[in-house]
C-alpha cells in the first residue's frame, strides 16, 4: 500500500510499484492490467490517482492503453531507475545478474586510489576488475567496475567467494562485509558522465563514444576506515538516476530538501544505516 505520510506523490508510489512488477516479470508482457477501479481498490486511492500513475507508466512505454481492450503490458528492456537514500537503498535495481571477474589480485594503486586510502604512491593494494551481466537470453553486460581494497581486508576473501552460485546475485560489498565480519556505516559517492573509449565499449558491448555514467563510491566502516573504493561505468541505456526533492518548511528558507523517506530517499555523501548493503 502507498505510504500516505510520505512526501512522494501517491501516483508516483503506485507507478513505481507497478513498474517493478512489470520489469521483474511478476506482471508478464502482453498481459492486461487490472481495471482502474480494481487498482484503485488495491492501493486504496482515487481513480484520479490511478490514472496519473497509468500516464506515468505510459510515458515510460511500459504499458499501452487500448480502447476496448484495456491496458496492455509492453515488452520491456531491463532498465533500472536508481534512487539512493539510506544505505539499504544503495542498490542497482536490475533483473537478476551475475558477476564475471576479469582479473583479481595485488596491483600498484592508481594515484586516486592511493590518495583515498592515504598510502604512498606505488603502494600495493588488492583490486578486482569485474563486469556484471543481466541474466537473460542475451546475457548482456550493463556494468563494469574496478574495485580496490586494503591488503589486510582482502586477505579475508578469495576469488571463489564471489563466483559461487549462492553469491552470484549478491554485490561485492555485501560479500566483503560477510567475509570480513565488518559493517559498512557510511558511503561517499560522486557521479559524472563520460564517453566510452574502445576498452569501455568492448566491455559493455556498446558503440565507441556512447555516453556512460561513471560512479566513484567509497565505503567506510564505523571507525571511519575506508574499506572499499571503486569506479563503476554503467550503460546509459540501462540506468537513470533519480533524486527526489521537497520544499523546505523551515521559516525564512524557501529552498528544497532531499527527501528523507527511507524507501524512496535522498542521495547524500554520508548515509547512516543498520541495514544490509548491495553494490
Amino acid at each position: 500500500m502507498p505510504n500516505l505520510r510520505s512526501p512522494i506523490p501517491l501516483y508516483y508510489q503506485i507507478a513505481t510499484t507497478l513498474e517493478g512488477e512489470i520489469t521483474s516479470g511478476a506482471i508478464p508482457e502482453n498481459s492486461t492490467l487490472p481495471s482502474e477501479k480494481e487498482l484503485a481498490k488495491r492501493f486504496g486511492v482515487s481513480l484520479v490517482t490511478v490514472r496519473a500513475a497509468m500516464r506515468s507508466l505510459s510515458d515510460q512505454h511500459l504499458i499501452d492503453r487500448r480502447p476496448g481492450k484495456g491496458t496492455v503490458v509492453l515488452a520491456t528492456q531491463a532498465r533500472a531507475v536508481w534512487e539512493l537514500g539510506w544505505l539499504n537503498d544503495l542498490v542497482a535495481s536490475v533483473t537478476p545478474s551475475h558477476l564475471e571477474i576479469v582479473s583479481m589480485g595485488l596491483t600498484t594503486a592508481p594515484s586516486w586510489v592511493a590518495q583515498r586510502f592515504g598510502i604512498e604512491r606505488g603502494a600495493r593494494v588488492h583490486h578486482m576488475d569485474t563486469i556484471r551481466f543481466l541474466r537473460s537470453e542475451k546475457d548482456e553486460p550493463f556494468l563494469t567496475t574496478r574495485i580496490y581494497h586494503p591488503r589486510d581486508i582482502a586477505a579475508s576473501f578469495q576469488r571463489r567467494d564471489f563466483q559461487s552460485e549462492a553469491t552470484q546475485g549478491q554485490w561485492v560489498i555485501s560479500i566483503v562485509e560477510a567475509k570480513c565480519g565488518l559493517r559498512i556505516k557510511n558511503v561517499r559517492q560522486t557521479m559524472s558522465a563520460k564517453l566510452a573509449d574502445e576498452d569501455i565499449a568492448s566491455r559493455l558491448q556498446i558503440d565507441i563514444g556512447m555516453a556512460v555514467l561513471e560512479v566513484t563510491r567509497d565505503y567506510f566502516d564505523g571507525s571511519g576506515r575506508l574499506i572499499q573504493t571503486g569506479r563503476s561505468l554503467y550503460r546509459s541505456d540501462r540506468f537513470e538516476y533519480v533524486l527526489n526533492l521537497s520544499r523546505s518548511g523551515q521559516p525564512g528558507r524557501d529552498g528544497f530538501n532531499e527527501l528523507k523517506e527511507p524507501s524512496r530517499a535522498m542521495a547524500r555523501e554520508e548515509m547512516p544505516s543498520s541495514e544490509p548493503l548491495k553494490y
